[in-house]
């Protein structure tokens, strides 16, 4: 799932040792509740009714379950009460443009604007939730920024 709602990071302290106050927001998006429940049905329905699966569920499931076979009300407050997160969050410290829809706070060079000598490189980076684990996008990142940021600190000498 791609979710389209958005959460906040919002600092307490300039004490590093502090932790920060996150909003994750999940479902703060309608589209967002409403793919959650109907990937629920779907999953329960090939899990219950699939031929090459329902002889491999050994347990009923919860009672609760029978909620998504209602109206989607109650589909929708199971899902409220079942979700949580694998916390794999991104995007909290996004790289973008200066201004406008798509705006981060790095540049293309992964410096934070407005703050001398810092860089970010790891999944707060990433703008969008990918379709993946994001494990490989921060390897991504790491292989791309590393040539740049290694010649920028002259320890090494470009390639002509």
């Amino acid at each position: 799932m791609r979710p389209i709602s958005r959460g906040q990071v919002t600092l307490r302290s300039n004490d590093p040792a502090i932790q920060p106050e996150i909003n994750l927001n999940f479902f703060g998006e309608e589209a967002d509740l409403e793919a959650m429940r109907e990937a629920a049905r779907f999953v329960r329905d090939i899990l219950t009714t699939g031929e090459s699966l329902k002889d491999l569920v050994v347990s009923p499931y919860p009672d609760d379950l029978a909620d998504l076979d209602g109206d989607n009300k109650a589909a929708n407050n199971l899902v409220l009460r079942r979700c949580s997160t694998g916390y794999h969050p991104n995007g909290t410290c996004r790289i973008g443009r200066e201004s406008g829809e798509y705006a981060g706070v790095l540049d293309e060079k992964m410096k934070v604007r407005g703050v001398a000598s810092l860089r970010v490189i790891d999944a707060s980076a990433i703008p969008l939730m990918p379709d993946c684990r994001i494990q490989a996008g921060v390897y991504m990142l790491g292989e791309k920024v590393n040539p740049s940021f290694r010649m920028t600190l002259d320890l090494i000498t470009p390639l002509s």
